[in-house]
């Protein structure tokens, strides 16, 4: 088992198709199994036993169907909560209802007067000179 482990880890550290993230993983696990197997054991397995009894207990279906269904697009899913229960509850800045721009205008002001006619300018077809820009006359 050694020797193949050794073949996998030299491969993973020295291969120039080996991508930069296998490459440290392969670097930590084997310093990590150089200091002590025992220690790489607690070290590596440490949680597995702890998240699956906390999920298990945690876990309930109702939570899951409204996260799923009504805050699917929401950090809900990550804490495995309803937003309620992680986003503080605050009073509005401003009781009433919501008015339009316009509606805030005093009625007394009169809208700005149009812009006056511009005089007459000579139509573009006028100024245009008909050349090929192709070269093609």
């Amino acid at each position: 088992m050694q020797k193949i482990l050794g073949l996998a880890f030299n491969y993973a550290v020295t291969s120039p198709a080996t991508s930069p993230d296998v490459r440290d993983r392969a670097l930590m696990y084997y310093r990590l199994l150089q200091r002590s197997v025992q220690e790489a054991h607690d070290i590596v397995l440490v949680g597995d036993e702890a998240t699956a009894n906390a999920s298990a207990d945690t876990y309930d279906v109702k939570i899951d169907d409204r996260i799923f269904e009504e805050e699917f697009n929401t950090l809900s899913v990550i804490y495995r909560m309803t937003s309620s229960k992680f986003v503080p509850v605050m009073e509005p800045l401003y009781q009433g209802t919501a008015r339009s721009p316009m509606e805030y205008q005093d009625e007394t002001e009169q809208p700005p007067p149009p812009p006056p006619a511009a005089e007459a300018s000579p139509s573009q077809s006028d100024t245009v000179q008909s050349t090929d820009l192709l070269g093609d006359d």
